[in-house]
């Protein structure tokens, strides 16, 4: 699993306990239209799947988005192109990096489908901690048949990761908007948004209303049995806070440079009755299945030293960078990089300043970014950050901790 560094959507600390609307926009009780103007006309200049001439799309037709306060906003297909337009326009690791598109095949009728990633319009519009998604059908009241579909936000992030199934929206088919393509015409109508994926599996016509129904959560065992369950408010907490600047720099990569926010992974084994006297074991797990600190989920957790003290500068888990052919196996980072600074459970970051010295020039960079930003499914929502460990070795999508007793 490789660490995603794109992240959308700005955090503003102060905001951060929104009277149970955590992260999300407040809003009136009645659906209320975002005003994004100035939707480029004619687009000429980018290759992709959607029609060239954007003044004929139907910018007024809409998706309903509601979060878990059941404040909801309309979104229409305008605020979405200005949002696409931005994302072509944006560098990787810009703070605002708008949606990002993609084409899939539709399966049955061979037709390409263009759309954007479900996953970035939830980060666009502030959608920070997903946990039980539905998704409702304009077809709802035509058909016998169920006109909903159900998905978890773990369970979304495991079909991405390790299905390679992204799920999308489909704004357009054939080059064509969808309520002019070739798909308008089916029995089942399309509408002028339709949920996809690409094998298939997961598939809504004629999408009216995407409802935020849960908070994502972190559940927490204690040899198999569940211990704890953590809301957001439980690891955004300001007195439960953690703040550090890591970096660490090398020539054969991107270096890294960031100050995160999170909580600190010895204050949840406490919460779970642990102590550094108790010699146990954590491994972190993420929705795809991946784990800290190895990644494979069968290698040795954290030990009670390095939850509560960091990792040694001789664990098995302190990284080598700079590899050539003098050294192989490269150098260890240098053995006072984590002084002070625990394994966290990152929900926020803000970059400050990186470079891949190993591509060679003109150098890849990461800009700086003004302000902090949460991560959200982009990169998270939660990311274990381990001092002494490079950022290739960070899981992020973190919903589950297993600790175990070892004697």
């Amino acid at each position: 699993m490789e660490l995603k560094d794109g992240i959308i959507g700005v955090l503003i600390i102060a905001l951060v306990s929104l009277g149970g609307g955590l992260g999300y926009v407040l809003l009136s009780e009645e659906p209320t239209t975002i005003d994004l103007s100035g939707v480029r006309t004619v687009l000429t200049t980018y290759q992709s799947g959607l029609p060239d001439d954007w003044s004929t799309a139907p910018n007024s037709s809409k998706i309903i988005l509601t979060n878990q306060t059941g404040d909801s906003i309309n979104i229409t297909l305008g605020d979405i192109l200005k949002q696409v337009e931005k994302g072509l326009d944006a560098e990787k690791y810009d703070i605002d990096t708008g949606i990002g598109i993609t084409s899939i095949f539709d399966q049955q009728s061979g037709i390409p489908l263009t759309g954007i990633y479900l996953t970035d319009l939830l980060d666009k519009f502030n959608i920070s901690y997903p946990g039980e998604i539905t998704f409702i059908s304009h077809n709802l009241d035509k058909y016998l048949d169920p006109m909903e579909e159900d998905i978890t936000a773990v369970e979304l992030l495991n079909k991405i990761e390790n299905y390679e199934e992204d799920v999308i929206i489909v704004l357009a088919a054939d080059k064509k908007w969808l309520q002019d393509s070739p798909l308008a015409n089916e029995d089942e109508p399309w509408g002028n948004f339709t949920l996809a994926s690409a094998g298939r599996i997961f598939q809504l016509k004629n999408l009216k209303e995407i409802k935020i129904d849960t908070y994502w959560t972190l559940e927490v065992y204690v040899d198999g049995v569940s211990k704890l369950t953590l809301e957001p408010s439980n690891f955004t907490d300001v007195s439960n806070q953690k703040v550090y600047n890591y970096s660490y720099d090398r020539s054969d990569f991107w270096n890294y440079n960031r100050e995160v926010i999170g909580i600190n992974l010895s204050l949840i084994c406490d919460w779970a009755g642990m102590n550094d006297s108790v010699y146990f074991e954590v491994k972190v797990v993420a929705a795809d299945g991946w784990a800290a600190p190895s990644g494979r989920s069968k290698d040795p957790g954290f030990n009670t030293t390095e939850i509560y003290e960091g990792l040694a500068f001789n664990s098995t888990y302190w990284d080598y960078v700079n590899e050539s052919v003098a050294n192989p196996d490269g150098v260890p980072l240098p053995a006072g990089i984590n002084d002070g600074k625990p394994i966290i459970l990152a929900y926020s970051q803000r970059i400050l300043g990186e470079i891949d010295l190993g591509a060679g020039e003109p150098y890849p960079t990461n800009p700086v970014w003004p302000e902090q930003q949460e991560m959200r499914l982009a990169h998270g929502p939660l990311t274990c950050i381990v001092p002494g460990r490079t950022r290739d070795h960070f899981v992020s999508m973190i919903y589950r901790i297993d600790i175990t007793i070892t004697t």
